[in-house]
């Protein structure tokens, strides 16, 4: 089975851009324009478990931010890899961010005291 990718993106052309690559990659691609979208998805029967999750902070509705947050909070997504998609610069975004929720690149895989494990791009 391939691995599961979703993309959290309002932006079409990097929706686009993610799904055309990671497809062809031989990945499993789930896109959604907002949180809301996503969230609803994972809520239903028979959604897979993403092992990657690409989210963009800026969203409308539900901010990057707030997802990440209600993301973390899902037990069956404790070992999902997440990647922040932001336009802005990291610094001040970073701080906005809950205890742990991104990991610093160089962050050592599969600790057992790092619950969430992600990356800025």
């Amino acid at each position: 089975m391939a691995t599961c990718v979703m993309v959290i993106d309002d932006a079409l052309v990097v929706r686009v851009i993610l799904d055309t690559c990671l497809r062809r990659a031989g990945y499993e691609v789930r896109c959604f324009e907002d949180g809301l979208q996503a969230l609803g998805w994972l809520n239903t029967a028979g959604a897979r478990i993403p092992d990657l999750i690409f989210v963009d902070l800026g969203l409308p509705r539900l901010d990057g931010y707030e997802i990440i947050r209600l993301l973390k909070a899902k037990p069956t997504l404790e070992d999902t890899v997440l990647v922040i998609l932001s336009g802005q610069g990291a610094a001040g975004r970073r701080a906005r961010l809950p205890h742990q929720a991104v990991s610093h690149p160089n962050h050592r895989r599969g600790r057992a005291d790092a619950p969430w494990r992600g990356w800025w791009m």
